[in-house]
């Protein structure tokens, strides 16, 4: 395959695994040396940073609601009409009773996750190491952008998707 060849059926594929070194580089406008800390800059703002879009974080009725939807409380709110129809009205308070408590902790438990998960995450920040002007440099992980040389060593986190360009002995742990 000639080389202009390669270089449109990797733009159209997005077969980076597969391509040449030298091609992907070529395509990604970098070398094995890294960017410039001016190309990432501007890379930066043409892409925007290295991250997943949250999700819209769900209101306490929302929540609720999520709780109320569950097969477990359709039962018990079934079995509650049930009993009233059958003329059981203490039977049907103690079945609603049971609605709103397992509701209430429900509702609670998922509300604090939510917090939690949130808190953690503005707490732990994963910074890896890239080559920017020849040199190695830390850089956090929602700075890292196309065209980036990335330095992974035993234990690190892979901070992004990445095309390998070269590695000794690598093992992956995907738990």
């Amino acid at each position: 395959m000639d080389k202009p060849a390669q270089k449109d059926q990797l733009q159209e594929t997005n077969a980076w695994h597969v391509a040449p070194t030298s091609t992907v580089l070529e395509q990604l406008k970098s070398t094995r040396a890294g960017l410039t800390s001016t190309d990432a800059e501007d890379r930066l703002s043409q892409y925007g940073q290295n991250q997943l879009p949250e999700g819209k974080r769900r209101s306490g009725v929302q929540i609720i609601l999520g709780q109320l939807g569950n097969s477990f409380t359709f039962i018990l709110l079934v079995a509650a009409i049930v009993s009233l129809s059958l003329g059981h009205g203490l039977d049907a308070g103690f079945i609603m009773a049971v609605v709103v408590i397992n509701t209430t902790i429900g509702a609670a438990q998922e509300w604090r996750a939510e917090m939690n998960a949130a808190s953690l995450k503005k707490t732990f920040q994963v910074r890896s190491m890239v080559q920017r002007d020849g040199q190695k440099v830390h850089v956090s992980l929602e700075d890292i952008v196309p065209g980036d040389i990335v330095m992974l060593e035993s234990g690190n986190v892979v901070p992004a998707d990445i095309r390998l360009l070269s590695d000794t002995d690598l093992r992956t742990d995907e738990s």
